[in-house]
């Protein structure tokens, strides 16, 4: 099974509703987002991988940041909690990931 047909089971996309995605040239996509996700002959695969990687990457970065804020409301008494900490990292961490992997594959 392809990553494509994966994606379309999951999230009940049909062939025409990412056709219609397409044939539009990403036009409704943010323009900080747009740049990674511009349409060079790209294959669809491609382009929806950047997709999910943005997602992650946004989800991750505002649970960091969620969670920093949570540690300034509540106190110093929060970041003596070890798994409050090795969330917030990782959270971090995985965002960072997510960044750095859609920087590179727009490199190549």
């Amino acid at each position: 099974m392809s990553v494509t047909d994966a994606f379309n089971r999951t999230h009940n996309w049909t062939a025409d509703r990412l056709d219609m995605i397409f044939s539009e040239g990403l036009s409704f996509v943010p323009s900080a987002a747009g740049r990674a996700l511009q349409d060079d002959g790209l294959p669809r695969e491609t382009i929806l991988m950047r997709i999910y990687v943005i997602t992650t990457g946004t989800v991750f970065g505002l649970i960091t940041l969620a969670h920093i804020w949570r540690g300034f409301a509540e106190g110093p008494q929060l970041a003596k909690d070890p798994f409050f900490v090795i969330l917030t990292f990782a959270a971090a961490a995985l965002c960072f990931w997510a960044w750095r992997v859609l920087r590179l594959s727009s490199r190549s």
